[in-house]
């Protein structure tokens, strides 16, 4: 597996008389990061969680790991803490734990790779409903099957910005700060800081100010940060998880 490739995931959900979820206008998700490389060195910055738009959920990044036969996604839910990839274990705040795999071949022999969500990009109407009537006992039924397309790069990198960009939106084409490719092999630790610094709170709220300074913030939905949806679960849960119909 070399470069990336795309995973096309299809979820069908039948049933009768369904109904269809309102479109609601979604914050993206971004996040204060924090990567441990294999050499040693640690890297904060900024990375995209999840991106929002007029969608019923949000479409999530995350990582895979695969041993080439078991494929295990960790996507980045507001439970979600850390990582350590090449171990394959998942840090939680009170507890980890360990992702199954056989290694057939050889023992320790994983691919990681980093999950970047491009729905959008290749579905925009993402959801098919399809529609039958028939008749039971001579009561008239419909039956509605809503069929959910995601589609997901495959990276064998990630991308962090050693700063807050102007742009605030990391979705959008950034210039204003030059970004750090990180191969997926040199990351021993991946986290998502719940209690960023000073610094970076201050320097939040500073690139959102000069944006809202020189910008019309007129129905502007802005990036919604991880570290907020961490502390408050409850509030944001609802955006991370699919609803049961489109």
């Amino acid at each position: 597996m070399k470069g990336f490739r795309y995973a096309i995931l299809i979820f069908s959900i039948s049933g009768l008389i369904g109904r269809l979820g309102a479109d609601l206008g979604l914050p993206d998700v971004q996040a204060i990061c924090r990567v441990e490389l294999t050499d040693g060195t640690t890297i904060e910055g900024v990375i995209l969680v999840a991106t929002g738009g007029y969608i019923t959920s949000l479409d999530l990044n995350g990582f895979l790991l695969t041993d080439g036969y078991k494929e295990v996604p960790v996507f980045f839910k507001p439970d979600f803490y850390a990582i350590r990839p090449w171990e394959a274990v998942v840090e939680g705040i009170m507890e980890e734990r360990s992702l199954k795999f056989h290694f057939p071949d050889e023992k320790g022999k994983i691919e990681v790779y980093f999950l970047k969500n491009a729905t959008s990009k290749h579905y925009p109407q993402r959801t098919e409903k399809r529609e039958k009537t028939f008749e039971i006992d001579s009561m008239k039924l419909i039956d509605r099957t809503y069929i959910r397309h995601e589609a997901i790069e495959l990276l064998p990198y990630i991308t962090v910005y050693p700063r807050v960009p102007d742009e605030l939106w990391l979705r959008l084409e950034i210039r204003s700060v030059k970004p750090l490719i990180i191969p997926t092999r040199k990351i021993r630790r991946f986290q998502l800081l719940w209690y960023p610094s000073e610094k970076w709170l201050k320097q939040i709220d500073e690139v959102k100010r000069k944006w809202m300074e020189t910008h019309d913030t007129f129905e502007v939905v802005y990036p919604l940060w991880f570290h907020e949806v961490a502390r408050n679960p409850i509030e944001y849960q609802s955006m991370f998880y699919p609803h049961r119909y489109p």
